[in-house]
């Protein structure tokens, strides 16, 4: 397997996805854009048109099915370290959707550790991604073996900053707690208009060690750890960039069928229906997410919300 190299790895990352591309191993989405205004935020709403493959491919396999041990040798980017490898993911909404996978198995419930991070970072330095971890089920994981995801920012091609749309409402004054979000979540900012340079921002979010104890003092702010296993978490969703990091604790995975996991919370979502984004405009996106959150805002809860009974079509 070849090895991470760095500043070829953008390079290894599109090579890889050109031969899978040709070759059907990687089975981009089809999806339709809709944008969604939403109290200062411009959410990208993108409906699945084709799913069939998807949903075959997932009734077709055998419930203890791990599609990382071993993965596909056509997917597959690189090694990054002798923990954890990097593979592409198969079903991309996403071009150049990417996937850090521990070697070994270990449970998606597991809290990242020191290696993970490391391993994250050394991804991160080589271009700007949105990365996120699904903590659990509940949290949005569709799969048991643990793996970060990384997404090249920004989203569109035609955005000028490398950028996600919730970041339109943050700001580092308003540090750990962001009063323009109405769901519960905890912020460590690496990058904050008193940085004095360039260099000491960079310092902050390339040292593992450094990020893994914000990653900690976050969860542990928001009691994601069990008592009796401080390694295995309660439901959340890990987020970072280059600028910021963010957990959110997680109650449900989905409301109305509409799913969300960590990169909804920056302004994403992925539905399968017109309906679900009628649905999504008429309740309103930041409803569902204290809903999922289970700690709505009463700023933004402007009346109860309606379940609508909205079927899959294929």
């Amino acid at each position: 397997m070849t090895s991470f190299q760095r500043g070829l790895f953008w390079q290894r990352v599109q090579e890889v996805s050109t031969k899978a591309l040709a070759s059907g191993c990687l089975i981009p989405l089809t999806t339709s854009k809709t944008i969604i205004h939403c109290h200062g935020v411009d959410f990208q709403v993108r409906v699945l048109e084709k799913i069939r493959e998807k949903d075959k491919a997932t009734l077709e396999q055998a419930p203890d099915f791990n599609p990382f041990l071993p993965p596909e040798p056509q997917l597959t980017v690189c090694n990054v370290n002798p923990h954890h490898i990097c593979v592409l993911n198969k079903f991309n909404v996403f071009d150049n959707h990417l996937l850090l996978v521990t070697k070994e198995f270990q449970v998606q419930t597991r809290r990242l550790d020191l290696d993970d991070i490391a391993a994250l970072c050394t991804l991160m330095a080589e271009r700007q991604f949105l990365a996120f971890y699904n903590g659990g089920p509940e949290a949005g994981a569709s799969q048991k073996h643990k793996h970060l995801q990384l997404i090249p920012i920004p989203y569109e091609s035609s955005d000028a900053e490398p950028k996600v749309p919730i970041e339109d409402i943050l700001t580092p004054q308003d540090g750990f707690i962001q009063q323009s979000l109405p769901f519960v979540h905890r912020m460590h900012w690496f990058q904050t208009e008193e940085d004095q340079s360039e260099d000491d921002y960079a310092s902050q979010w390339q040292n593992p060690s450094l990020v893994h104890a914000a990653y900690m003092s976050l969860m542990q702010d928001l009691d994601r750890f069990h008592e009796d296993d401080p390694e295995t978490t309660k439901p959340y969703n890990f987020i970072m960039t280059r600028r910021w990091m963010m957990v959110v604790p997680r109650s449900r995975d989905r409301l109305n069928g509409v799913e969300c996991n960590g990169i909804a919370f920056t302004g994403a979502m992925l539905v399968r229906s017109r309906e679900h984004v009628d649905w999504l405009k008429n309740t309103g996106i930041f409803n569902v997410m204290g809903e999922l959150c289970n700690a709505p805002s009463p700023i933004f809860v402007s009346a109860p919300l309606r379940i609508l009974r909205v079927g899959r079509k294929h």
